[in-house]
């Protein structure tokens, strides 16, 4: 037996006497008992990963995504576990371990770094601190609390450069990239069925306001979005109307999609769409099909018997679409209240009379008095006020709109920025996926980076916060690295390359004198 051997087994060993002490002390109520033993098996799963740890990066953000666990909403455990990863591999490069590379395109790598600086210097301007640090009684309204945004930062930042200096090629990333898109659509299944095993049939949200009561149905959202979004990357719009259960599959992931009930979903799915045909050359053939599903639309909406049918979360989304009747006069009133209490609150924001933003240039930064945050929580309590009050949005800066939000946080210049962020990340993302024609796992690449585009678009049409923009730097990595790769590789050309003219009798020549080298 191996000296390397003879190690793996008395590591073992240990864990499993740890696991059983840490066990039994949780057992025993002692639960705390289960963080040193969770950041242990961490650290020996890191050592025995060696090199091969940066794996993680890409797998993580993917599958967290899809876990119903609010933490990894909230909090950016994916970004903060590449923290983790980078000053791992710095550590393992010192020792001669590893190689460090940059995948450069300058552009991204500028606007990332201006964004992430501007972002850090407004908690220069703007200091928080945490809620529950706060001394009730020494402390008590003169305390701002908040900031979460300032970990999605710096975390995001950690992630992009710890993928910007691992040495990859196409081929590697893109066989990585497939196996975590069928490991999280075999996880993506099992939730799929666990929820709908050992939940009520009932809808599964129910989002309530002063006169809006909407049912939402999320069960089969995370399939349909997944299934509609690779069958748009892998085939064109002819591959997928010549087939029978493709066809099938599109529509039936796309009326589960509009089951959920929002509008900007059913708006994001019609943007990928659109993208993904742009990317395949067949744009103009969906427009006229699109334009022919939409007059039967109008049309199938004058039949009451139709429309009673359809869920109450579809009849929602189809108060999206101009002359689209609906029968359900309180679904409509709905639909238009949840627009109302929106342009309430925008009204609100844009006064300056109101005081809810009081530096329009640079922003208020990411924080809430200590003293108002608490009378919230007590006039809650006291029903004096409830959790969806416009007022409660408006002081904790919830604007349901991406642009008020960025103005109200960073001010003119933070919005400006964010613009700027948005449009060059779209255009390099999307000029990446129309050339990465020739590479392996194509279609694994455009169902990573293209649907994410139609993101940077909704964050000023939707609900957006600063939070969305820092979710899409793993996106915004991947694209720089894949883009890198493209170009060294030979699969496309610099965006800003100058062709040198040369006249065809010259180049038949260096044709002639490469060929005769050659033999």
């Amino acid at each position: 037996m191996g000296a390397g051997a003879v190690k793996a087994i008395v590591v073992l060993l240990f864990l499993a006497a740890l696991g059983f002490v840490a066990g039994s002390l949780a057992a025993d109520g002692a639960k705390q008992a289960l963080i040193p033993m969770g950041l242990l098996v961490g650290a020996v799963g890191l050592l025995c990963l060696g090199k091969h740890c940066w794996v993680l990066v890409f797998v993580l953000p993917p599958v967290f995504s899809l876990l119903d666990i609010s933490l990894l909403a909230s909090f950016p455990v994916a970004y903060l576990m590449a923290g983790v990863l980078l000053v791992y591999w710095l550590l393992m490069y010192v020792m001669g371990y590893v190689r460090i590379t940059w995948h450069s395109v300058p552009v991204l790598d500028v606007i990332n770094l201006v964004f992430i600086l501007y972002f850090l210097s407004t908690w220069l301007r703007h200091p928080v601190t945490i809620n529950a640090l706060v001394n009730p009684i020494t402390d008590s309204g003169y305390a701002v609390v908040g900031g979460k945004e300032y970990i999605w930062c710096v975390a995001a930042a950690c992630c992009y450069i710890f993928m910007s200096i691992i040495p990859l090629d196409t081929k590697t990333l893109g066989r990585l990239l497939k196996v975590v898109f069928w490991f999280s659509l075999v996880l993506i299944f099992f939730t799929t069925v666990k929820n709908l095993i050992f939940k009520s049939p009932t809808p599964v949200g129910v989002v309530q306001f002063e006169a809006e009561e909407v049912e939402r149905d999320f069960s089969y959202y995370n399939i349909a979005k997944t299934v509609y979004g690779y069958l748009l990357c892998k085939y064109s719009f002819l591959g997928i109307v010549c087939s029978p259960w493709r066809i099938a599959l599109l529509g039936g992931s796309l009326f589960a999609i509009a089951m959920s009930g929002f509008r900007s979903n059913l708006m994001s799915a019609g943007l990928t769409m659109l993208l993904t045909q742009y990317v395949h050359r067949q744009l103009l053939l969906v427009i006229f099909p699109c334009l022919i599903g939409y007059g039967a639309l109008l049309y199938f909406s004058t039949d009451r018997g139709i429309m009673d049918v359809l869920p109450k979360g579809v009849k929602r989304v189809m108060t999206a679409f101009p002359g689209v009747e609906i029968d359900d006069k309180g679904m409509a009133r709905a639909a238009q209240h949840s627009l109302d209490w929106r342009y309430e609150m925008w009204e609100w924001a844009l006064n300056p009379n109101m005081g809810y933003i009081k530096d329009y240039v640079w922003g208020d930064g990411f924080g809430l008095s200590s003293y108002v945050h608490r009378m919230q929580l007590i006039n809650i309590n006291r029903r004096k006020i409830y959790r969806g009050d416009n007022r409660i949005f408006a002081q904790n800066g919830v604007w349901h709109s991406g642009y008020i939000t960025a103005i109200h946080r960073t001010g003119y210049v933070g919005l400006a920025l964010v613009i700027v962020w948005c449009v060059i990340f779209a255009l390099f993302a999307l000029r990446l996926c129309v050339n990465i024609r020739d590479v392996s796992n194509r279609e694994y690449y455009l169902y990573y980076i293209l649907p994410v585009v139609p993101g940077t678009l909704m964050f000023f049409i939707s609900a957006g916060t600063y939070n969305t923009i820092f979710n899409m730097f793993f996106t915004m990595a991947l694209t720089k690295v894949v883009y890198s790769l493209a170009i060294k590789e030979g699969y496309m050309r610099p965006m800003f390359e100058k062709n040198r003219y040369l006249p065809i009798m010259l180049q038949e020549i260096e044709q002639r004198g490469d060929a005769v080298k050659q033999v």
